[in-house]
């Protein structure tokens, strides 16, 4: 039986808004995390996504405490760092410029009391979890842009760049924020080096004075976690997914591996270190295991749900423990949580619900995080976000959770972090121009929850049928063809989890489909164009269409 602390109490906290740090006196936090801290996004340098921490074993989970964001508060809130009683989250304000000039804050907040211990506000906007080691806060952010209805801005809070904080005051100690520094993508801090992505740079940083200790140019990446004596990068382009080992001293390539092939450029789900074992995402469907010493591949498995040969579309950073990896996936009818063993990539579990959006797991004794958006269960259901607590073991449901909130809903950023005796729930969106999003701690609850905090039970739902289309002669729709030219245009249609019912045609676009099967032939005998639509129906109702134009010179 596994003992879990819970939040007893609930408390409004109130936020400082002043643009000047403001600095509350609290304790000194120690040098050395404890299993219950959450000290860096997904939880350490290595970016494993996991720790030891108690949190909410359920029957069922509740709001603890909701902290301020949004038009009330400082912005759209980070996933919190959480070291020694202290949450440390980051805000993005640039939303409420009508410039959109890059604005930001970090505040600290007690655990115990959700009370405000500082609040620093002299910074660009902050959209990754803070990073805490060693007493400092280290936090980036990228600089000035316009959105269309204003200019950049050129005041010091628009500027981007990296910072180092005091963790108990909120004193900047550091910044680097020179032009250089203010196209910041992301940044990972291990064994006294800030590791910075800014454009076209990767740079290593002295993490207590700032100062440059190398730079390597003509270099992007899109995922990064440091581990002992590599610096693993990785970076995806429409060629495939490519995984870089670096010195962490000089910065020198000791070895690449590209391990993944697409056909579209995707972002890149993520990377965990663990054991010795890179394990990436390509943010699409492939999850790989790399050797950390010489970048030796040692399996790729492509995700897919239950309805077998159907790859996932979106895969999640993975989280690892105890020889098992964790990812979320996201196809076109279900959300799935796969898995893996660690050694083999063999799929252990899987767990999963229809129309449902599955996000980047974490795991804590014993416990899988996972946070999803889907359906609720109340009589008048909306989409939300909240979490699946699951047995990590068996992937046996414990516990879930749903954030009933009217201006949420088909956010498409959602983080869950294991600390402290609580679990904390980040709620976003991708970068806009806006302030929507919330962070909540949640504790595990004896009292039935209402509907509208429940999502719905497991729904049945079907896959799209998928078909190609072509014509004959090739690439028809790319030419300009000759007065009477004759085109054959074909539908190539299969159902992933049934069978392809019907195939029929609009020849003009005027929404009657007059003609049906598998292909076509048209006389292109006219000067100008014509528009054809192809409406593709599966033996339950689903239906996938196409169109193309047919021109004449």
């Amino acid at each position: 039986m596994r003992h879990r602390t819970a939040l007893l109490a609930v408390v409004t906290v109130l936020l400082t808004t002043s643009l000047l740090p403001v600095a509350v006196a609290g304790p000194t936090l120690s040098t050395a995390d404890s299993a219950d801290d959450w000290p860096a996004p997904r939880g350490d340098s290595a970016r494993t996504g996991a720790n030891g921490a108690d949190a909410p074993e359920g029957p069922n989970a509740t709001v603890a405490r909701e902290f301020p964001a949004g038009d009330d508060g400082p912005g759209e809130p980070t996933a919190p760092a959480v070291v020694d009683g202290t949450a440390f989250v980051g805000y993005d304000h640039t939303g409420s410029s009508l410039s959109y000039v890059s604005r930001g804050r970090v505040v600290a907040y007690d655990t115990s009391t959700g009370a405000v211990r500082w609040n620093q506000s002299n910074l660009p906007k902050i959209r990754q979890t803070p990073t805490v080691e060693d007493g400092r806060v280290y936090v980036s952010g990228r600089g000035p842009y316009d959105g269309g209805l204003g200019t950049p801005g050129t005041e010091p809070t628009a500027r981007g760049g990296v910072f180092a904080l005091d963790a108990t005051t909120g004193e900047v100690l550091w910044a680097r924020n020179d032009s250089e520094f203010d196209e910041v993508k992301t940044h990972v801090v291990g064994d006294g080096r800030v590791y910075v992505q800014r454009e076209g740079t990767l740079v290593a940083l002295n993490a207590t004075t700032g100062e440059t200790l190398w730079s390597r140019s003509a270099v992007s990446v899109e995922a990064v976690a440091a581990s002992e004596d590599t610096l693993v990068t990785v970076w995806v382009n429409d060629t495939g997914t490519t995984v870089t080992g670096r010195n962490v001293t000089t910065g020198r390539v000791e070895w690449q591996s590209p391990v993944a092939n697409t056909e579209a450029y995707v972002d890149p789900g993520g990377v965990a270190v663990e054991d010795g074992t890179v394990y990436v995402s390509d943010g699409r469907n492939v999850v790989s295991a790399i050797d950390a010493d010489d970048g030796t591949v040692d399996w790729n498995v492509e995700l897919a749900s239950v309805a077998e040969g159907v790859p996932a579309d979106s895969a999640s950073a993975p989280a690892v423990e105890n020889g098992t990896v964790y990812v979320g996936t996201i196809d076109a009818a279900v959300g799935t949580v796969h898995a893996l063993d660690a050694a083999t990539g063999t799929t252990e579990w899987r767990f999963e619900r229809g129309d449902a959006r599955m996000y980047a797991p974490t795991v804590a004794d014993g416990t899988v995080y996972v946070p999803a958006e889907q359906w609720t269960a109340s009589s008048t259901p909306s989409r939300q976000e909240g979490v699946y607590a699951l047995d990590a073991v068996t992937g046996e449901q414990e516990w879930q959770f749903a954030q009933h909130a009217a201006q949420f809903g088909g956010l498409d950023s959602v983080e869950t972090v294991p600390a402290d005796g609580t679990l904390y729930l980040a709620v976003g969106e991708a970068e806009r121009y806006s302030d929507d999003g919330g962070l909540y701690a949640l504790r595990s609850t004896e009292e039935a929850v209402p509907p509208w905090n429940q999502f719905a039970a497991d729904r049945t739902v079907s896959y799209p049928p998928e078909f190609t289309l072509s014509t004959d002669p090739p690439n028809a729709e790319e030419q300009d063809l000759a007065g009477g030219t004759t085109v054959r245009l074909t539908a190539n249609a299969t159902d992933p989890d049934g069978n392809v019912s019907a195939i029929e045609w609009d020849v003009g676009g005027d929404g009657e489909y007059e003609r049906s099967g598998e292909s076509i032939t048209l006389s292109l005998d006219f000067c100008g164009t014509l528009l054809v639509e192809v409406k593709v129906t599966d033996d339950s109702g689903e239906i996938a269409t196409k169109a193309i134009d047919l021109s004449t010179a």
